[in-house]
């Protein structure tokens, strides 16, 4: 399911495009791929995670609360992706 910021969450849709604030969750025996160029994510099920808000450094970030969820990223020269979780931040 994905919740846009000031909506209700509806079943995604393939090809959709999140804008920064949506929530991505998956239910139980549900998964969901993410693309973005090279970047890939894919939750697991019963997952939640969310698009933040860039700080303006040109970094993606995303806020996972829930679950399982495996992210790969491309390789820059400068740091370009962060995770960030309840208990941790990881950062590439």
């Amino acid at each position: 399911r994905v919740a846009a910021p000031g909506r209700e969450a509806q079943p995604a849709a393939a090809n959709q495009i999140l804008p920064v604030g949506t929530v991505v969750t998956t239910g139980a025996g549900a998964r969901a791929a993410l693309f973005n160029g090279a970047q890939r994510i894919a939750l697991g099920p019963n997952s939640r995670m969310s698009v933040a808000p860039e700080t303006g450094s040109g970094v993606t970030r995303i806020m996972q609360d829930l679950g399982s969820v495996l992210f790969q990223v491309d390789k820059k020269p400068s740091q370009h992706f962060r995770v960030e979780t309840p208990l941790l931040a990881a950062i590439v």
